[in-house]
This record gives structure tokens, C-alpha cells and sequence, in this order.
């Protein structure tokens, strides 16, 4: 994976979303919404350096948010800086479906948090998200609460997970 550099890739990260949110939403799992991440938000994010892209040739394939806070989710006690390392917007497009490459980035995230000395790795999904609860776990994960933002935030229930991690 390599960091993600340009509005380029803000704007592939922001269509792979999308493209996943639809296939999401005709399996039935409750987990994105087509549209609901503008591209200016993403420009901001590849700015600021934390996304990370894996392309074959020019296709997107695959693309992670990598933060060392997550007050939002985790709450100030929990998810304040240097606490884990966090992982959000992990996608891998359809057209590499069944390769690992999920698994080889949640691997890859954990070895990058514990080689800067993070004690745990941390990501979240829908509460109700039954599918990505059980991938979650089979990929080392343990669950650690559900943080509900509440009935005016727009946000869903997230089921909270953590693997903690040795030095490397």
C-alpha cells in the first residue's frame, strides 16, 4: 500500500465507497450510503496523509484510513492520541473479491501500528453489520462495546474492535 498522494485518488477512494455502498445495499448489509462521503472530505483526508491506496495499474483495488486517534468512536479516555492506531475505510474492490486482500491489509495495519509503538489496532462497523462483525473476529479482533451517537447524529450504532499488539 502506498500513501495516497492527489485529488486522484480522493476521487477513486470516494468512488470505490460508493460502488461498495451499492453492492452493500443489494446484499442487504447495512453499512454505507451511496453518496454520503462528499470528495472534498477525502481531498482534506489524502492531504492530511491518511489514506493509503493499492493500485493495479490505474485501478484502485484496495484503500485504507489510517489515524492514531479516534476520539469520535472511542471516546477522549480511550481513543485520544498515541492510544491505538485506528482503522476506518477499508475497502477492497469487487473486481478482487475472494484474494485476501482484507485480511493482507488488516495485517498490514496492525504491523504498522505496533512498528510505531502503538499498543493496539482499533477499527468499528455498524453494530447490526453481523457479516463484518465475523470477519472482524475471525481476523484476530475482539469485540470491545458499541458506541450508539445517538438519534440526531445520523450515524448508526458502531460495535467497537481491538487486537493488541507486541513492539516490533
Amino acid at each position: 500500500m502506498t500513501l495516497a498522494r492527489d485529488s486522484t485518488d480522493a476521487s477513486d477512494i470516494v468512488a470505490l465507497r460508493d460502488d461498495l455502498a451499492a453492492w452493500q445495499e443489494s446484499i442487504g448489509v447495512t453499512q454505507w450510503r451511496v453518496g454520503e462521503v462528499a470528495p472534498f472530505v477525502v481531498e482534506r483526508q489524502v492531504a492530511a496523509g491518511e489514506w493509503y491506496v493499492l493500485r493495479r495499474g490505474e485501478s484502485l483495488v484496495a484503500t485504507a484510513r489510517l489515524l492514531t486517534r479516534d476520539e469520535h468512536t472511542w471516546g477522549p479516555e480511550l481513543g485520544g492520541e498515541g492510544s491505538a492506531g485506528y482503522l476506518h475505510g477499508l475497502m477492497v474492490a469487487r473486481t478482487a473479491a475472494g484474494e485476501d486482500l482484507g485480511g493482507q491489509i488488516l495485517d498490514w495495519f496492525c504491523r504498522m501500528s505496533a512498528s510505531h509503538g502503538l499498543p493496539a489496532a482499533r477499527l468499528d462497523c455498524v453494530a447490526t453489520n453481523a457479516r463484518l462483525r465475523r470477519y472482524y473476529r475471525e481476523h484476530g479482533f475482539t469485540e470491545r462495546g458499541i458506541t450508539d451517537f445517538g438519534p440526531t447524529s445520523g450515524w448508526a450504532p458502531v460495535r467497537r474492535f481491538e487486537r493488541v499488539l507486541t513492539a516490533v
